[in-house]
């Protein structure tokens, strides 16, 4: 659950929803915990296989239409005076938003 936490407060607010939504539907199985004293794991790899465990537990959030519905529910906001509908992602401040975009643009290059 740690990668979990990480991006949750790390505001990447799109990816934070679908965490979140994920960790409290109990679709995402957290790792086993580290023994004392044994060897490390390297970084990479764990995160290659939270992030493989984030991946496969959306594709079965997606693959089941009520919790698509239920995902869709959390992350889209109709506005009551306008009707238009919008996503609406919490986060954690402007900063935080600019580093993702300006490393996502970065990527995109």
């Amino acid at each position: 659950m740690k990668f979990c936490e990480g991006l949750m407060s790390a505001g990447i607010g799109f990816l934070s929803i679908i965490v979140k939504y994920l960790k409290n539907n109990r679709y995402i199985c957290p790792l086993p915990p580290k023994v004392e004293g044994s060897s490390d794991v390297p970084a990479s790899d764990v995160l290659i296989g939270q992030g493989i465990s984030f991946l496969g537990s959306l594709m079965k959030t997606l693959k089941d239409p009520d919790a698509t519905k239920r995902l869709v529910d959390t992350l889209v906001k109709d506005n009551s005076v306008t009707g238009q509908a919008s996503i609406n992602i919490p986060v954690s401040n402007k900063e935080t938003v600019m580093q993702f975009v300006s490393l996502l643009g970065k990527l995109l290059k």
